[in-house]
């Protein structure tokens, strides 16, 4: 993991599990999850749709890494950190994300790239931050998704105060 992300993501995870309240429980994905397809399919077994958000995009040949990634779920609302990997070329990914997360209805809010791309998507409710990176034998997806707390993203940035 990068060092310099490690305080965005821990945030964005942080916001995510302190907005959410009432009975809730934290599952790890199974490992039995990251063996089936990523794509999401109709026949795809009903314990491993129940990881996957109806709205969020994979791009095919990508798995899921069920030691990394997690879904906390509370009546009424659903979270996650997933992460995959892949052989797949990083630069289709990154387009993949741009052109299907529109098409689910989420709208782009910021996109950073420098040595890996952080895609910052929202919808109504909802945030998702897409880091895509390359490893020397893969492409890694990791995903954070969850509730969006209004007040919090729509705050105005304070100007910079003149001397």
């Amino acid at each position: 993991m990068n060092i310099r992300n490690r305080p965005l993501r821990s945030g964005i995870i942080l916001l995510i599990l302190l907005s959410l309240s009432g009975c809730s429980t934290l599952q790890s994905i199974t490992s039995s999850s990251s063996s089936s397809s990523s794509s999401g399919s109709a026949g795809a077994p009903a314990d491993v749709m129940k990881y996957r958000f109806a709205d969020l995009p994979v791009p095919p040949g990508l798995a899921l890494d069920g030691g990394k990634s997690f879904i906390f779920e509370s009546p009424g609302t659903r979270a996650g950190h997933l992460v995959y990997s892949g052989f797949r070329n990083y630069g289709a990914i990154v387009s993949f994300y741009r052109e299907k997360m529109v098409e689910h209805g989420w709208r782009l809010v910021s996109s950073f790239e420098r040595d890996q791309a952080t895609l910052v998507f929202e919808k109504p409710g909802w945030v998702i931050n897409i880091v895509v990176r390359k490893n020397p034998i893969s492409t890694i997806v990791e995903i954070d998704i969850g509730p969006r707390e209004k007040g919090f993203v729509e705050q105005d940035i304070p100007a910079k105060k003149k001397k």
